[in-house]
């Protein structure tokens, strides 16, 4: 807004001492349907009103404008581990896991993780209606994507122990202690303090994450989630030669603050160090990555521990962006006193492996894991108490 020095001045004499103005839009509520209502603000100027008491006010809102909301990604729904017609697996009693019997399977499936969210809305437009539900998958299972909240908030949070979570149970972890998280998607929650790290997560991302404004104090940033798995168990499935060329065009689309982020190369599942090395390869050296995730599922830890001391991440730091104590080609479930024996030993190494393994984040802190030995969160979304101690490690 601009006004003339005579406008201003009639001003003095015609407006009153309180000025409203509006709010800017609350956070979007999830399961809201449409936008959330606005309120009125009420601004008032102490003392005595002059030209730049009004020209401050004034121009403040003008260019600071209303946030945009960001879309409401399409939530599908979350398949169990095992299909509906098998019943769930009985906690295992410790003697009853079999000793690890060589190397890791190749290419163990991980639980499926969210398709890729829609393209954007416009910020005044209602999100559209969420497609029906697919089915259930055997022996997987999948967070939906992020809700986008009405603002970023500023992220922040320190240490290396991190959460995978979805959108519902995200709001009991305000406060909880955790490092950071991430949601399988580019939109954050509204958590102020804990640090959010958006995942390019397949195609569809790699074409908008240039348009994407995340909160302040994100650092980092992650590619493909287990492309070298298919779309049934939850992976981007995606070549790897695709994969190197959309990751240099994603990568070179941010700008601005984006263009500092960290870049994680794409996260493959369990055994898949093949399709990395392909990746690798065909990138020709044009892939632009500063740390390597991978994902493991399995009852022991020292096998955990063997896999990243083995996998091939060409000198660059490793975050376990999904590891849980559950061996999900027999659909082997820890109890949680197994789980916190397993975590506790690999992350005293992880902190202990000298710079090898950057950060880590367990997954299972959603509340239809609550049934589950690995599970973080009751099933109303609180921490239980395996997840308390695992934030505390």
């Amino acid at each position: 807004m601009q006004l003339s020095a005579s406008s201003l001045l009639a001003l003095l004499t015609l407006l009153p001492w309180a000025i409203a103005v509006p709010a800017p839009a609350p956070k979007a509520d999830f399961d809201s349907e449409g936008l959330a209502d606005r309120a009125l603000s009420i601004v008032t100027v102490p003392g005595p009103v002059d030209v730049v008491t009004i020209v401050k006010t004034f121009t403040s809102y003008a260019t600071q404008g209303e946030p945009a909301l960001a879309p409401a990604p399409t939530p599908p729904a979350i398949p169990h581990i095992v299909a509906e017609a098998e019943a769930p697996p009985a906690p295992v009693d410790a003697a009853a896991i079999p000793p690890p019997a060589g190397p890791p399977p190749p290419a163990q499936s991980a639980p499926a993780s969210p398709p890729p969210p829609p393209p954007s809305a416009t910020a005044t437009s209602p999100p559209p209606p969420p497609p029906p539900p697919p089915p259930p998958v055997a022996s997987s299972s999948a967070p939906p994507p992020a809700a986008a909240s009405a603002a970023n908030p500023p992220s922040g949070g320190s240490g290396p122990t991190g959460l995978g979570i979805d959108s519902t149970g995200w709001s009991a972890l305000a406060g909880s202690g955790v490092g950071w998280y991430w949601n399988w998607g580019l939109d954050a929650f509204h958590l102020p303090g804990i640090e959010f790290v958006p995942t390019v997560w397949g195609t569809v991302d790699a074409g908008q994450v240039g348009e994407k404004t995340f909160p302040e104090g994100t650092t980092h940033i992650l590619s493909f989630n287990e492309p070298d798995m298919t779309t049934a168990v939850g992976g981007s499935a995606i070549d790897a030669v695709t994969a190197a060329t959309l990751h240099q065009q994603w990568t070179g689309s941010l700008t601005g603050v984006n263009a500092n982020l960290m870049i994680g190369a794409p996260a493959v599942a369990r055994g898949s160090t093949a399709w990395f090395n392909n990746w690798i390869t065909a990138c020709a050296g044009k892939c632009k990555f500063d740390f390597v995730p991978i994902h493991f599922y399995g009852t022991d830890a020292n096998d955990l521990i063997s896999y990243v001391k083995s996998f091939p991440a060409q000198g660059k730091p490793i975050w376990i962006t999904e590891f849980a104590c559950w061996d999900t080609t027999q659909n082997i479930i820890c109890t949680a006193t197994q789980s916190e024996q397993f975590m506790r030993t690999a992350i005293d190494w992880f902190r202990e492996s000298g710079g090898m393994v950057e950060r880590w984040s367990w997954f299972g802190a959603l509340p239809d894991k609550s049934g589950d030995g690995y599970g973080l969160e009751n099933a109303n979304g609180s921490l239980n108490e395996l997840g308390k101690e695992y934030i505390k490690m």
